[in-house]
């Protein structure tokens, strides 16, 4: 699955990369207020935004033809996806519309990543909440607190990119 996506998203990378840039899904800059990031942000003019739409599209697209949505926790799985690529969206959009291309606040985009995760935890098999913590060779049942753990993952995973990304 992942050899896949990656092949994917190379073949399909480089003409909607081209595509979104046409069609003016720049980034604009933002950091006058900030000097010691402005040539950073330099650096990056001209890069299209709105890449996840191909990272999520190619994602999405190989799990439903992989038969994932047989199973119940994968259209839980894909839910998430598409809220969480969602709030990108937005994020992005509102880039566009704004002064000085802010997007969402974080505050908001944390709130919803959490809340997704909390859907998650709340809608995933209350026989599989537990982790394995294989260097110890024991699985740990998380009972309630798989909940809270899913909502740090979801929220920690789907914002691992924007930290470092910039």
């Amino acid at each position: 699955m992942f050899l896949g996506s990656a092949g994917l998203c190379l073949f399909v990378g480089r003409p909607a990369t081209r595509w979104l840039a046409l069609a003016r899904c720049v980034q604009p800059t933002r950091y006058e207020d900030c000097p010691p990031l402005l040539p950073y942000q330099r650096t990056k003019q001209g890069t299209p935004t709105m890449g996840g739409l191909l990272l999520l599209g190619v994602g999405g697209t190989l799990a439903v033809l992989a038969g994932g949505l047989r199973h119940p926790h994968g259209w839980l799985v894909l839910s998430a996806i598409v809220l969480i690529g969602g709030i990108g969206f937005l994020d992005d959009l509102l880039k566009f519309r704004r002064p000085n291309a802010s997007g969402l606040p974080g505050t908001p985009k944390l709130a919803i990543a959490l809340v997704v995760g909390g859907l998650v935890g709340a809608l995933a098999d209350p026989h599989g909440r537990a982790v394995e913590l294989p260097w110890m060779h024991r699985t740990l049942d998380l009972g309630w607190g798989w909940i809270p753990f899913a909502m740090l993952v979801v929220a920690g995973c789907a914002h691992a990119v924007n930290l470092t990304d910039g």
